[in-house]
């Protein structure tokens, strides 16, 4: 390492040498810095030689490669509103901060700061963890393009945040919104929302040929955002949700007075609805108007899920009728049921007294 000491700092600039025979220096104003970069660049020359891969070096910037997955994975594979969320993102927490900078040359030390700053900042920890989850998704990209060998995000502590409680409409609730809104011409869309757990936008882009009458379910594969019609839900999954009776009597109604040849609810003018506006424009009156507490559509899926739990349902079957990647999302659920551990204990009876002939 090589000290230059100024009249008003110091600096410490450090030298790393490729196999190829380049080498490449950086100053910093802490020596701290200058030891964790020189680290961390010659791990990742270690693992690339561990792995037999021949030495790259990229030129891209973190500007650069971030319009590339945007463009790549966001665009093509998202839904509108989280599209929004992530170009918010971009745009107001990673440009400013990353763009200029090569992707190569950014360090595990560097975004672990990043994140501290973010948390000192004052934004909530649910906040930071969405932020800090879209860099790591661009480094992953960096890493499957080879621009990166190893993430420099990879290993980084996860940040804890407190479970928000979740909405959901009693069983009275329930009963005083369905009677309500029983004659509006959102009634079947509330229906099945409460009846199936579908989002809003799978609900309002489902089309006839989703329906399987002869087994009662509904394949969800498309999903209605602003800009139309995507052949994919949030997940990216196809799944199969189970019709109750309810759900096939009401959707039985609607097949035989249908208005449209593709979509199952539509406007009185045989138009499909916006998912956009839909909330403000047809939901929260309707709730006003049902003398009911404010609550986002989506809680409605919350209800499906919370009462289903509250029945004895399977937390598992529960997942797969969600279709949440991961158990933990559901298992969330879990706690509302006071006898689900207490029931599940019960398959295990050892030294308990035969019953009494």
């Amino acid at each position: 390492m090589e000290i230059y000491r100024g009249k008003k700092k110091t600096t410490y600039r450090e030298r790393i040498f490729f196999p190829n025979g380049t080498s490449e220096t950086k100053s910093f104003d802490r020596i701290s810095d200058a030891k964790t970069w020189k680290r961390e660049h010659l791990r990742q020359i270690q693992l690339q030689q561990a792995l037999g891969i021949k030495f790259f070096k990229s030129k891209k910037t973190f500007g650069e490669v971030c319009a590339e997955w945007f463009e790549s994975v966001v665009l093509p594979n998202r839904a509108y509103k989280t599209i929004r969320d992530y170009s918010s993102i971009r745009n107001n927490h990673l440009t400013e901060r990353f763009s200029s900078l090569l992707i190569n040359d950014l360090t595990r030390a560097e975004i672990e700061q990043f994140q501290n700053n973010l948390l000192k900042s004052g934004l909530m920890p649910k906040t930071v963890t969405k932020i800090m989850g879209v860099l790591k998704s661009i480094f992953n990209y960096a890493c499957k393009m080879e621009y990166l060998v190893r993430s420099p995000a990879f290993g980084l502590t996860t940040i804890r945040s407190k479970q928000g409680r979740i909405e959901f409409l009693t069983e009275t609730e329930v009963r005083q919104l369905l009677n309500h809104c029983r004659f509006s011409e959102i009634y079947p869309i509330v229906l099945i929302a409460l009846n199936s757990g579908m989002r809003i936008g799978e609900i309002l882009g489902m089309h006839w040929d989703q329906l399987y009458w002869d087994n009662g379910s509904i394949e969800v594969c498309r999903t209605m955002d602003r800009e139309g019609v995507k052949m994919t839900t949030k997940t990216g999954l196809v799944r199969s949700v189970p019709m109750n009776d309810t759900i096939q009597v009401e959707l039985k109604k609607l097949f035989m007075k249908q208005s449209n040849p593709n979509f199952v609810f539509v406007r009185p003018n045989g138009l499909p609805y916006n998912s956009d506006h839909f909330c403000q424009r047809y939901f929260k009156p309707l709730l006003k108007s049902a003398n009911i507490r404010s609550i986002r559509f989506h809680d409605l899926r919350h209800t499906f899920a919370s009462h289903f739990i509250m029945k004895g349902g399977s937390i598992f079957n529960l997942q797969k009728i969600l279709g949440h990647t991961s158990i933990n999302m559901t298992m969330k659920y879990a706690h509302l049921s006071n006898d689900y551990l207490k029931s599940a204990v019960q398959i295990i009876q050892f030294g308990a007294m035969p019953a009494s002939s």
